[in-house]
C-alpha cells in the first residue's frame, strides 16, 4: 500500500533525474562546442574609415595560412603610424621565393607623377615616389604604385627590393592607397593570426 502511495512521487523523481541529466549533458556539449569554436575561429569587424577591402566583418580560422590571393589576418609589429598589436586583413600576394623589384622616381620629377584618390569622400592628389613589381616564381607580375606621402601628409617608406625569404609574405589590397607591404615591408609567420573569409 505504501509503495503504491509513493509510486507517482518516485516516478516524478525518476523522470526529472533523466531530464536533468539530459539538460546537463546538452549544456556541457554546448560549452565544449563553443570552447572548440573560440579556440579555432574568431570573428572581427572593420570600421568604415579603416577599410581597404569591401567587407565589414570577417571570420578567421586561427593558425592557418591561406593560399596565394587568399585573405590573411595578421597582427602588426613595427609598422610606422600603426600601433603594435593592430589586427589587419589583407590579400596574400607574395610568397617565399617571389622577387620584389622597385623603381624610384627622382624627387625633381615626382610633380609630374600625380594620382587622385578618394579620402573622406573627397578627391585628393598624391605624388608617386616610385613603382613596385612583384614577380612570382611562375613568371606572373603584379605592379603597384607607391605614394610619397599618405593622405595625412606623412612621409611613407618604401619596401626594400629582393627575394622574399622563407617564413615571410607580401600582403596588399585592391585599394590604390592601401597601406601595405609596398611601404612597410613583409609580414612574418609570427605575425599571422589566421586565414580570413568575409562575412558581409
Amino acid at each position: 500500500m505504501a509503495r503504491a502511495l509513493f509510486q507517482p512521487f518516485l516516478k516524478y523523481l525518476s523522470d526529472n533525474r533523466y531530464r536533468a541529466v539530459a539538460v546537463l549533458s546538452g549544456t556541457l556539449l554546448m560549452v565544449g562546442l563553443m570552447a572548440w569554436v573560440s579556440q579555432h575561429y574568431s570573428v572581427g569587424y572593420v570600421p568604415v574609415h579603416h577599410r581597404c577591402l569591401p567587407y565589414a566583418a570577417w571570420i578567421v580560422e586561427k593558425g592557418k595560412i591561406p593560399p596565394r590571393y587568399g585573405y590573411i589576418s595578421f597582427t602588426t609589429s613595427g609598422v610606422p603610424y600603426i600601433p603594435d598589436g593592430t589586427r589587419w586583413v589583407k590579400i596574400l600576394n607574395g610568397l617565399p621565393g617571389d622577387r620584389i623589384e622597385t623603381e624610384v622616381i627622382p624627387k625633381e620629377q615626382r610633380s609630374k607623377h600625380l594620382r587622385t584618390v578618394m579620402y573622406n569622400g573627397l578627391p585628393k592628389t598624391l605624388r608617386l615616389q616610385g613603382k613596385l613589381r612583384l614577380i612570382r616564381q611562375d613568371g606572373r607580375i603584379s605592379e603597384y604604385e607607391v605614394f610619397e606621402y599618405d593622405t595625412k601628409g606623412r612621409p611613407l617608406p618604401m619596401i626594400t627590393p629582393g627575394i622574399i625569404p622563407p617564413g615571410h609574405y607580401f600582403v596588399s589590397t585592391t585599394a590604390p592607397r592601401s597601406y601595405d607591404s609596398r611601404y612597410w615591408g613583409l609580414i612574418t609567420e609570427t605575425m599571422i593570426y589566421g586565414a580570413a573569409k568575409p562575412l558581409i
